[in-house]
């Protein structure tokens, strides 16, 4: 069975199983744990999963980098007065939005030439070094993980997409190529 048809299976662990076994087959950052790979996995999960339209009662998928910039860096500036607990949630949200549009959706949003993703991808780890100042305990370690290698999971999060699409082009080329043989 091809990635492209795991993906195929409906649900949150399948979405989550076809990300983390799509993540494995790319060369991973170096000190990549088990757990780190999952919580990559799901960041990537969630986002497949979610729109972009109004979602009553979850965060929805910023359509740009532009967008998660608006949201989640200028607006943060003018909530500093939110309660910690939801700003801290607001800063996993943008850096792992900011992980699927630096890295899986790269490709879309560069061809224009309309993104720096180097400077999101600073963004990102600062949000995530944020993160892993203001938790304790293994929760902390992992956003410091996350922060020390943000660059490596976009770069990661770009070549999984790109051979996802190389696997859909070869499967669809491949059986026309029969029908027609």
């Amino acid at each position: 069975m091809s990635c492209l048809a795991d993906l195929l299976e409906s649900g949150n662990e399948a979405t989550i199983r076809f990300f983390a076994s799509s993540l494995a087959n790319e060369v991973l950052p170096s000190g990549t744990t088990e757990e780190h790979l999952k919580y990559v996995a799901s960041i990537h999960a969630h986002w497949a999963l979610v729109s972009t339209s109004n979602t009553a009662g979850y965060e929805r998928l910023e359509p740009t980098l532009a967008d998660v910039f608006e949201k989640y860096v200028l607006v943060e500036y003018e909530e500093n007065t939110l309660p910690r607990r939801v700003r801290l949630q607001r800063l996993e949200i943008g850096a792992s939005q900011i992980i699927l549009h630096a890295g899986f959706l790269r490709d879309q949003s560069s061809h224009r030439g309309r993104h720096n993703h180097e400077y999101f991808e600073q963004i990102g780890a600062s949000f995530y070094n944020t993160l892993s100042l203001e938790t304790s305990g293994p929760k902390s370690e992992l956003y410091m993980f996350m922060s020390k290698r943000f660059n490596r999971w976009t770069s990661v999060g770009c070549r999984m997409a790109r051979t996802i699409k190389w696997e859909s082009d070869t499967y669809r080329y491949g059986l026309k190529n029969i029908a027609q043989g």
